[in-house]
């Protein structure tokens, strides 16, 4: 998650209202004999577990505002198809296999700073560090001679080829980026440096 958001922020209360669909408002209202108030009552009942730091669940409200509806006339939560996955064979990743690379891997900070976005890209265009080994991957990172000059700050920054420096001066990497060549100056020189040759913008 990007921040947590609490019952003091107006974000959060529209977030999780709008996790609510018309019909699970009306079976509210009908479990609550349409007195809403019922239903306000219900919410303010409620643990505080059910609203704690962690991803909100429609389900498991609907369940708990159900049973804390005094009205109802049928006490038991209710129940959602589907939801039980024991009988389903395990997830298959639909993506680059993770890539083990050692800590003085040459590779190292193409993982940090390009793979979020140029490894297991569903647009081919963009999957170019590709590979099911690292010798693969460096030969795909080799084969793209435009990662040269995308790397090259130094020649390119506040000029009208800026926008096609990577990563994108609006993504977290670019952010970690800069601050490790504040440690490193010479980071961007050695990720240059595994690519041979030069494209021309």
């Amino acid at each position: 998650p990007k921040r947590w958001l609490g019952a003091d922020n107006i974000d959060g209360v529209y977030g999780i209202a709008a996790l609510f669909t018309a019909d699970d408002v009306s079976a509210l209202e009908q479990r609550a004999d349409y007195d809403w108030k019922l239903v306000d009552n219900a919410v303010d009942a409620l643990p505080e577990t059910q609203i704690s730091p962690r991803p909100a669940s429609r389900v498991r409200l609907m369940q708990a505002l159900a049973v804390a509806l005094p009205s109802s006339g049928d006490a038991a939560a209710p129940g959602y198809c589907c939801l039980d996955t024991d009988a389903m064979s395990p997830p298959v990743a639909a993506s680059e296999p993770p890539l083990e690379l050692a800590a003085d891997s040459t590779l190292q900070p193409f993982a940090q700073y390009c793979f979020a976005c140029h490894r297991g890209n569903p647009n081919a265009k963009l999957n170019f560090m590709a590979g099911d080994d690292e010798a693969a991957v460096r030969a795909s990172i080799e084969a793209k001679a435009e990662i040269r000059d995308a790397l090259d700050w130094a020649r390119y920054q506040n000029t009208d080829k800026a926008a096609k420096l990577m990563p994108p001066a609006d993504s977290p990497q670019h952010a970690k980026l800069q601050s490790a060549l504040s440690q490193n100056p010479e980071l961007l020189t050695r990720m240059r440096e595994q690519v041979p040759g030069l494209f021309d913008f």
